[in-house]
């Protein structure tokens, strides 16, 4: 369900809760027909191996510290919801998981390809994107 909000500074926020529910305005199918149809559906996710969990779990790792994106977002319900819907067996990794296991790994792995595209071209080139926010800033 969708819910607006007014923070202390008068921002009008919204906060979303997940998995939607059925008076959410989604339609929900119930007839036998369909729920033959997620029967089958229901048998045929298999759990995933250990290298294919570790594989998804480093995409996640790689995708917060590419982005920037804080950690704790991995335990939002809307960020669950939706790995869930991607994969439904892949196992949500917990953000100490994701720091502790994966973080030296994929600094490791940036490090050596940014080394090695430095020995193979020998030049770098800096770009800057600067802007300004609403404050003039």
């Amino acid at each position: 369900s969708l819910q607006l909000y007014r923070d202390s500074s008068g921002i009008v926020r919204s906060a979303v809760s997940y998995p939607p529910s059925s008076g959410d305005n989604i339609e929900l199918h119930s007839s036998p027909e369909h729920q033959k149809k997620q029967q089958s559906l229901e048998r045929h996710v298999h759990a995933l191996s250990k290298e294919q969990q570790a594989h998804l779990e480093k995409a996640v790792a790689y995708c917060f510290f590419a982005t920037g994106m804080p950690l704790h977002l991995i335990e939002l319900p809307a960020f669950q919801y939706l790995l869930s819907q991607l994969n439904a067996a892949f196992n949500i990794p917990t953000r100490y998981k994701i720091s502790s296991k994966y973080m030296e790994n994929v600094y490791e792995e940036v490090e050596n390809d940014v080394y090695q595209k430095l020995e193979k071209d020998g030049q770098v080139v800096f770009a800057v994107d600067s802007w300004t926010n609403s404050c003039g800033e």
